[in-house]
């Protein structure tokens, strides 16, 4: 009996502690569907958890728009060398 209760405490802590990291994992506010763009650099912010890239984008008429772009931590960026120089407000880029 003092098993089963043992395992089923174990199961139940492992189930609550598991929901917050899936939570925020969850892909359920994001479109599959994959657009090129090209833009302005506004702003470029190497932070964790996700770091940002603000684009300045022209729109089908023109107009000025501004993109958020998201990507990984700093950590997992600065091991593929993209550095706080890497980009600078005023480089255009594509993505």
């Amino acid at each position: 009996m003092r098993l089963k209760l043992s395992l089923g405490l174990v199961a139940i802590c492992g189930v609550a502690l598991a929901l917050p990291a899936w939570a925020h994992h969850s892909h359920g506010n994001y479109v599959d569907t994959f657009i090129d763009i090209e833009g302005v650099v506004k702003e470029f912010h190497l932070i964790a958890p996700h770091s940002w890239v603000y684009l300045e984008v022209s729109d089908s008429n023109g107009d000025p728009q501004m993109w958020a772009l998201e990507a990984t931590g700093r950590a997992g960026l600065e091991r593929i060398d993209v550095t706080r120089d890497y980009l600078k407000p005023g480089d255009t880029v594509k993505a």
